[in-house]
């Protein structure tokens, strides 16, 4: 099966307005979830169906054959409206499972108080407990380097793409015309390099797979 990759997902979720501080877990998430796999298909035990890199449930956003509220305002944004079987083939596309799991996202921190990323059960089981330090459980070593790398990725690359806006936000400063002023009382940008956020992502993903090794 063909694969999306990281770069595309984080620039498709910044696109569509998603805050850059959830944007790794978002795609730690759908790592977990279908392994970035574009036509990943899985049925459920009520025999409904998760498609795309997100695993979207179309059916849990219908009421028989009306979209539910969230689905509604999507339909809404979109300027079209879908039956369950047109939205299940539009969720086939890496893009707009992307960009209907960005709604999902805005759309309840908008309009519920549930927090939005646990609609995802990677993100309970794989994802959070990441996020605070614990032990993955229930995944291989090399399915817990690989997610945990991409989130890692993710990472770097809003942390990039927020290093060239605060540039291009800089104004150069007017050097004083007094010459006897040293040039280094003058301002000057220095970027954060986020040491620590990447020292604990490192350490996690050590404590994973050490204990995992260790386990055995």
């Amino acid at each position: 099966m063909a694969k999306t990759d990281v770069d595309f997902i984080v620039d498709t979720l910044r696109q569509s307005g998603v805050d850059d501080d959830l944007i790794p877990a978002l795609v730690m998430t759908a790592f977990f979830e279908s392994g970035l796999e574009i036509e990943a298909e899985n049925t459920n035990t009520n025999q409904t169906k998760d498609f795309g890199v997100f695993q979207i449930n179309a059916a849990s956003f219908y009421d028989g054959d009306k979209p539910d509220p969230t689905l509604k305002r999507f339909f809404k944004k979109m300027n079209k409206t879908y039956t369950q079987k047109e939205f299940e083939e539009f969720l086939k596309n890496d893009k707009y499972n992307t960009i209907f799991a960005a709604h999902i996202v805005k759309d309840f921190q908008e309009n519920s108080v549930v927090d939005p990323m646990t609609k995802w059960v990677a993100y309970t089981s794989y994802v959070d407990p990441f996020l605070k330090g614990q032990k993955i459980e229930g995944r291989s070593n090399e399915d817990v380097i690989d997610g945990i790398g991409a989130y890692m990725d993710a990472y770097l690359q809003i942390h990039n793409y927020q290093q060239q806006e605060e540039f291009k936000n800089i104004k150069t400063p007017e050097m004083p015309l007094n010459t006897n002023v040293e040039t280094s009382d003058a301002p000057v940008y220095k970027p954060q390099t986020q040491v620590s956020e990447v020292n604990r992502i490192y350490t996690n993903l050590y404590k994973n797979i050490s204990e995992s090794i260790g386990s055995k």
